[in-house]
């Protein structure tokens, strides 16, 4: 699925973090549904920045928030682990005729560029989208006089 860009930083760092996103991510083993066969379940995401803030939103549709484990490592990669647990009783004389839903354990890694605020994040998890805000450290435009005591 191609990546749109709708409007690029000054500085470039969202175009820096789209690039990241094909490097670092989908690392996560194959699983296995009762439906007997393979599924990726790895989360879409959304990317996008305002002059103070990143915004990372992730579609987890039926996973709460319990079953999310969010992280930072030390080289600003976001780590989100969970899973998507099958919520349906399937009978051995079932017989699916679509079977479109996914299943299974995912993994979703993102690097976030150096210029975040780790000590100002909120996440939010509503409707099936998990919402991460990470405020912009604050750059210093102009000379700014320092007072000898």
């Amino acid at each position: 699925m191609p990546l749109i860009l709708h409007s690029v930083a000054s500085d470039n760092l969202l175009t820096d973090i789209l690039e990241n996103i094909l490097e670092v991510e989908q690392q996560q083993p194959e699983t296995k549904t009762s439906l007997k066969r393979p599924v990726n379940s790895i989360p879409q995401l959304n990317v996008s920045e305002n002059e103070a803030e990143y915004y990372v939103q992730v579609d987890l549709p039926g996973v709460s928030k319990d079953q999310i484990d969010l992280s930072m490592n030390a080289g600003n990669i976001l780590i989100l682990k969970g899973e998507r647990k099958i919520t349906l009783e399937q009978k051995d004389t079932d017989k699916y005729h679509i079977s479109e839903r996914t299943f299974g354990k995912f993994e979703r890694r993102l690097r976030l560029p150096n210029c975040i605020n780790l000590d100002d994040v909120d996440a939010s998890l509503e409707n099936g989208v998990l919402t991460l805000r990470y405020a912009k450290k604050r750059k210093i435009d102009e000379k700014k006089k320092i007072l000898i005591k």
